[in-house]
């Protein structure tokens, strides 16, 4: 996250981006996921995003 700031903030403020910093942003995605599922896998629990869930109305959370 830290390096999308930076890459954004140069690129808005410096006209200049971080080279690589898009490969290496989708990289890291990868690790911190697969990083995080023996984790996961050995208190056997799921992995849960759940950023929409709390501004949904009622009827749409039981529908789901």
């Amino acid at each position: 996250m830290a390096l999308t700031f930076a890459d954004v903030l140069g690129r808005k403020l410096l006209a200049r981006s971080i080279p690589g910093s898009l490969e290496l942003t989708e990289l890291l995605m990868v690790v911190v996921i697969f990083a995080a599922l023996p984790m996961v896998s050995q208190r056997d629990e799921h992995v849960v995003f759940n950023s929409l869930d709390t501004h949904l109305s009622r009827a749409l959370r039981s529908w789901q």
